[in-house]
């Protein structure tokens, strides 16, 4: 596109936990925040390095893959509905998504 493409985007940064882990820490399935933009939506509504990521707008999210997937399907602007596992709790974020230009 002659002004480039924008893609939807969290700001967070996240990994796949493993099945070893999920049993042996007995989280639940879904992404690990490892790190978060401090300019980004989810920050500022809160998520935190070390929440572990379960649905999206209520769809569950079994890994990064399925995030990616469920974020594509979103426009700029939108506000969805996030569940983190917290310390043993769920809590939801209403957030943002945020626009990335890509190359």
């Amino acid at each position: 596109a002659e002004y480039g493409d924008f893609h939807p985007r969290l700001g967070l940064y996240g990994q796949d936990i493993s099945p070893f882990y999920q049993q042996y820490y007995q989280l639940p399935q879904g992404v690990y925040i490892s790190d978060i933009s401090q300019d980004s939506h989810c920050y500022t509504q809160g998520l935190r390095p070390g929440d572990i990521l379960i649905r999206f707008n209520g769809d569950p999210i079994t890994d990064s893959d399925a995030l990616q997937l469920l974020l594509s399907k979103e426009a700029c602007g939108a506000t969805v509905c996030l569940t983190v596992y917290r310390e043993g709790n769920e809590h939801q974020f209403e957030v943002i998504i945020q626009s990335t230009e890509g190359e």
